[in-house]
């Protein structure tokens, strides 16, 4: 798998000379880094949520009482972060709030993480394609 991920930088690098294509790869490189700046921005919201699901009062259930294995993910000491990145993703967990303030931060959460930063997302990338077409024309 190493060795075909470095042939396709090859062949992008390549194809970076080609007057038509060579926009295209400067796009995906640029876009690369916005997809980086994203997991960042994600990444922090990510974090601010945990910490603010966790400061609601969420402690373990009883049926985590005695529980030794791992097979129970509600069990982990760091299922508060698990819990706010499946809540990121559109999984709710209603049965594990139990406090308003809790389902008040989800209620926030759902839009916040799934339809601004994605929205986020398309704009920067739509403003790294913009700019390097600009940049491609004046060339």
């Amino acid at each position: 798998p190493g060795s075909l991920f470095c042939m396709w930088l090859r062949l992008l690098h390549l194809l970076a000379v080609h007057q038509d294509l060579g926009p295209l790869v400067v796009v995906i490189r640029r876009m690369g880094r916005d997809l980086l700046t994203f997991g960042g921005i994600w990444l922090v919201l990510l974090l601010a949520f945990a910490c603010a699901m966790q400061g609601t009062g969420l402690v373990k259930g009883e049926e985590c009482d005695g529980v030794t294995d791992a097979g129970k993910i509600q069990c982990w000491p760091s299922w508060w972060l698990w819990r706010a990145y499946y809540q990121s993703f559109g999984v709710p967990f209603f049965e594990d709030l139990k406090t308003d303030s809790a389902n008040a931060i989800t209620i926030v959460m759902w839009p916040t993480m799934n339809l601004m930063l994605v929205n986020l997302l398309i704009a920067m990338m739509n403003d790294t394609y913009t700019e390097v077409k600009e940049q491609a024309k004046l060339e």
